[in-house]
């Protein structure tokens, strides 16, 4: 049976009180026997029996109601809270992406990401590429390097029913995320991109995309 805790603490600070009021004439009468002058010799007999009664009764209840008051504000732990229900959100919408024709395999198509300093880093006759920390050692600071994983991001080229060629890009479970014109895309599936557009792994570094035909 769970425990009323503002109950238990009404009940010590009572029993608090009442142990006071019970303890302090036995206290008195020992600290000043004088009190119990021009009393007559029955009422002090009896006074001699109730007080110490009366006393073991106080400590009893300071006792009890110190117990319950060093559980509530030492060892109680208040139970967490229940979870607030939350509406089934529908996972975030993905760029669907239609079975592909057979890719002119070779340099025919190519795309390169650029780097701040003009420097690009091409790929040239792949459908599909995995980015990560290896393709940015050397050419930024190691210690931005850190933040891209090991591997980072994905591109693969898919040629539509209509022969278009299109570029998709994915984050491959990063942990810093990837950046498509400022806009993190974890999570999100296959993203169409094209020419000009700013990738971001992790934010440590601006590459701009760019197709070339060859």
């Amino acid at each position: 049976m769970p425990i009323n805790i503002e109950r238990l603490k009404m009940v010590s600070i009572i029993l608090f009180l009442l142990a006071i009021l019970l303890v302090i004439p036995y206290i008195y009468v020992q600290w000043d026997p004088s009190a119990l002058i021009g009393l007559d010799l029955n009422t002090i007999r009896l006074l001699k029996v109730v007080l110490p009664a009366l006393f073991f009764v106080g400590v009893s209840f300071l006792i009890i109601s110190i117990g319950g008051l060093v559980y509530i504000y030492v060892y109680y732990t208040p139970p967490a809270p229940r979870p607030i229900p939350q509406p089934r959100s529908e996972p975030p919408e993905e760029t669907v992406v239609k079975p592909s024709i057979a890719m002119p395999y070779g340099p025919k198509i190519s795309y390169s990401l650029v780097f701040p300093d003009g420097t690009m880093l091409k790929v040239q006759g792949k459908q599909f590429r995995e980015f990560g920390r290896s393709d940015f050692r050397g050419r930024i600071d190691p210690n931005i390097a850190r933040l891209i994983s090991k591997l980072h991001f994905g591109i693969k080229v898919v040629i539509d029913e209509s022969g278009k060629v299109k570029y998709y890009i994915k984050d491959l479970g990063s942990r810093n995320g990837t950046l498509l014109n400022g806009t993190d895309i974890r999570d999100r599936g296959w993203i169409e991109i094209k020419d000009g557009d700013i990738i971001s792994p992790a934010g440590a570094i601006n590459l701009v995309f760019r197709v070339e035909t060859i």
